[in-house]
């Protein structure tokens, strides 16, 4: 799984029936999944201290940052930080040895956290996920582990986790995929799959009446949300084999160029498109039939009207005899 480097990604997960969101930029699938497992531990614990300051930070939208500084620091940092209302929580020191500690501070902070190490000479921000590759010794998964053991990551929330983590994923691997201006986006019906086996999947060409075929990792498939197909990024110049039905190769082609003569018309946004005219042209119908309806209820409303009056004036005739012509 690719690195994110370029959006912010914000992960959402559950805490005491409570949602929240963790920045995770530039952070891999495992290291996601860590740093979730980390912070839930870190809730835990501040719960038990009668602390409440991280859970309002993940409350606003969970872009946090951390401030490293000298050990020796620490004490005068704590004095600034309630003297400039900035709300923190200090960290577990998983790079001991190195003479640094950490405190964790929301982003609208900022200003005031820039004051504050100006003052102190010594201090660095540095974004959450560069806190957890601090932890070069093993402590980051260390602390993991003790906070599994002291039970301050219940099971079903990890459980959940494990759920969300395959969503989170492939949002993640897609969002990168798409800003990368070399990529292009293939959606791979499930009914055109042929077949997996060990690591790679076969898919038939659309509009080639079965007779080529592309192959592809495994991985490099992204399941999309409604889960009836999938997402596949082609680098644009890269040239791809087409097979045949037996795995024979038939000759290659440019990703860009593959989008364009079979797949085009599986792009989200002229399915998008396509089905707004739909929609605009199912409407206006609806509008000209009842438009319709309504002029043909006028056209009866008139005609029995009509005919009422035309059958009262009937009625209302006086009755006369015929003369008799008998001549007498």
């Amino acid at each position: 799984m690719s690195e994110i480097t370029e959006s912010i990604q914000i992960l959402r997960f559950g805490f005491d029936g409570m949602r929240f969101g963790m920045d995770v930029t530039g952070a891999t699938v495992k290291q996601i999944k860590n740093l979730t497992i980390f912070i839930v531990g870190l809730l835990h614990r501040e719960k038990l201290q009668g602390k409440t300051s991280l859970r309002k930070m993940l409350k606003k939208d969970g872009s946090l940052q951390v401030l490293k500084i000298k050990e020796e620091d620490l004490k005068k940092l704590k004095k600034l930080l309630k003297k400039y209302g900035v709300l923190y929580t200090v960290l577990p020191d998983i790079n001991k040895g190195d003479g640094m500690c950490e405190i964790l501070f929301h982003t609208e902070a900022t200003p005031r956290i820039n004051e504050i190490a100006e003052k102190l000479g010594s201090a660095k921000v540095e974004s959450l996920v560069d806190y957890a590759k601090n932890g070069t010794d093993g402590n980051y998964e260390k602390i993991i582990e003790e906070f599994k053991k002291d039970n301050l990551i219940p099971k079903e929330s990890l459980e959940v986790d494990r759920t969300e983590m395959k969503n989170i994923s492939r949002k993640i691997n897609k969002a990168a995929m798409e800003k990368d201006p070399n990529k292009v986006c293939l959606v791979i019906n499930k009914s055109i799959i042929v077949e997996t086996r060990g690591e790679e999947t076969r898919v038939v060409i659309p509009r080639t009446k079965g007779e080529k075929y592309l192959k592809f990792k495994n991985d490099e498939l992204i399941l999309s949300k409604s889960g009836n197909s999938y997402f596949l990024f082609l680098d644009s110049k890269k040239e791809y084999p087409i097979e045949d039905i037996s795995g024979k190769t038939l000759n290659k082609m440019p990703g860009a160029e593959i989008k364009r003569n079979y797949f085009l018309e599986n792009e989200p946004a002229r399915i998008q498109a396509r089905k707004k005219r739909e929609k605009e042209k199912f409407l206006n119908n609806k509008k000209n039939k009842k438009e319709f309806e309504g002029n043909k209820n006028s056209e009866k409303k008139f005609s029995d009207s009509k005919k009422k009056q035309s059958a009262k004036n009937t009625h209302s005739k006086s009755y006369k005899p015929k003369s008799s012509s008998r001549s007498r």
